[in-house]
């Protein structure tokens, strides 16, 4: 799982959805404190 802040979350959220969707993984920190992941929905599909 890749590590990146909450200001590159929300300055790049387009490319980290779209590269969520292809398959990759991401953990969102600030102050390095997780504070969520970014997945593709599919994982959680049944």
């Amino acid at each position: 799982m890749n590590k990146i802040t909450l200001e590159e979350a929300a300055k790049n959220s387009i490319d980290y959805l779209q590269r969520a969707a292809a398959g990759e993984s991401f953990l969102v920190v600030q102050a390095d404190r997780p504070v969520a992941k970014i997945i593709s929905a599919l994982i959680l599909q049944d």
